[in-house]
């Protein structure tokens, strides 16, 4: 994680070797809804927004490869108070 705010949180990732596709960025809203966030094969952070101040958020981090999700890597992290 690289960065939060009461209503958003920054993700970056490094990719030590291989080339992806694409990524995806998966986590549950606040509604418990799971969302899904594209990420082109160039970027390396995504800024993920509409979060709720003061709660914790589980995301993972899928790498597309040869059109196949690869396995994922996950990281919690939580919203700043207001």
């Amino acid at each position: 994680m690289t960065g939060s705010s009461p209503d958003s949180l920054s993700l970056s990732w490094t990719v030590p070797q291989g080339r992806f596709d694409s990524f995806t960025v998966q986590y549950k809203d606040r509604d418990g809804q799971p969302q899904v966030v594209p990420v082109a094969a160039d970027q390396r952070e995504v800024t993920i927004p509409d979060l709720e101040p003061s709660r914790k958020y589980k995301f993972l981090l899928f790498g597309i490869q040869d059109g196949k999700r690869r396995s994922p890597v996950s990281v919690e992290a939580k919203t700043d108070e207001m």
